[in-house]
């Protein structure tokens, strides 16, 4: 088994040109995508990504999660990295990287996690699911959530894989014991999906899509064994480097638990 991975990595960039337009989903999968150079057209997909962040005037940042066993890509890392968030010739907005800070992880220290009885998530960008195929789901169903947390750690591990049998001992005893979220719109144009400046109404053009955010306790019932606790707390830390649900590759399901 490789040595420091899973990963996240917080990039700082500084802004060399434009910031005046808010990225896409798209481009931000692109520019990511040339920096991991690996595809991302596969159903399971080897990292996650925040959406692009500002800070002061011409600092922006942005943290992606890598899930493969093996060293994040040195394009995630080097300092003086070039950014194009869009056509490279005429990119919405072009940076460098300032510095990059690792924090890493291993996949056997994730799954002796000591057990908990409870887990919360922040969803920090909107969070939905597919299901019944390409019906679009918005809510935080706790085995829609830990689902696909499994099958990402049965794809990029076999470090103590989760049978179908554990798995639903940890789905069939949680349930939802506090939800703060609200909804929030995502914009898809022809360049992919972006947040709204504002709450204007989709227009036809723009197809929305809905997803949550906010903060959401999943909790074990009473008598839950020991093992399923321990099982709770391995993929609620394993979420903060795989994000949760659809399109994380693209910024969304981005979350931290605790």
């Amino acid at each position: 088994m490789g040595s420091g991975v899973p990963a996240i990595i917080d990039i700082s960039l500084t802004l060399v040109s434009g910031g005046e337009r808010p990225i896409t989903a798209r481009q931000l999968q692109a520019a990511v995508v040339s920096a991991v150079e690996v595809g991302h057209h596969s159903q399971i997909n080897a990292y996650s990504a925040w959406p692009l962040m500002q800070g002061s005037t011409r600092d922006l940042a942005l943290r992606v999660g890598w899930l493969p066993d093996t060293q994040p890509p040195a394009g995630l890392t080097e300092a003086g990295r070039s950014w194009w968030f869009g056509s490279p010739a005429h990119p919405r907005v072009a940076a460098q990287t300032a510095q990059a800070r690792l924090t890493a992880a291993d996949y056997e220290m994730i799954s002796d996690t000591p057990p908990v009885r409870a887990s919360r998530f922040t969803f920090h960008s909107p969070t939905l699911f597919k299901r019944s195929g390409q019906r679009r789901y918005p809510l935080p169903d706790p085995h829609l959530v830990f689902r696909g947390l499994a099958e990402k750690w049965n794809t990029f591990t076999t470090c103590r894989p989760i049978t179908p049998e554990h798995l639903s001992a940890l789905t069939n005893s949680l349930e939802v014991a506090e939800c703060d979220i609200r909804t929030e719109l995502m914009v898809k144009g022809r360049q992919g999906v972006r947040r709204p400046r504002d709450n204007r109404a989709a227009t036809p053009a723009d197809a929305a899509m809905t997803g949550f955010v906010g903060s959401v306790t999943f909790a074990l019932a009473p008598k839950t064994p020991h093992d399923v606790g321990q099982l709770l707390a391995s993929l609620s830390t394993f979420a903060n480097f795989a994000g949760v649900g659809y399109a994380t590759t693209s910024g969304f399901g981005a979350c931290e638990t605790s």
